[in-house]
């Protein structure tokens, strides 16, 4: 059923979801499943807190100038 990803970790932390955003270009799916960070969690986290949704926003952007540069 698992299909290859990553169980879901209690332990994981938001820091552990920012440097698996990072190596996934920004994709939220990837980054959850490479750091064992869940979804749900991930959207509970971004709605109350702030520094983590800046962070992710951050990330996003960042990764869209490049994009943009590239082309």
């Amino acid at each position: 059923m698992n299909q290859g990803r990553k169980p879901f970790k209690k332990s994981a932390t938001k820091k552990d979801f920012i440097e698996a955003l990072w190596k996934s270009a920004g994709l939220v799916t990837i980054a959850c499943e490479e750091s064992g960070y869940s979804y749900h969690r991930y959207k509970k986290e971004l709605e109350k807190d702030e520094e983590f949704q800046s962070e992710v926003e951050f990330i996003k952007q960042k990764i869209s100038d490049v994009a943009e540069a590239e082309l």
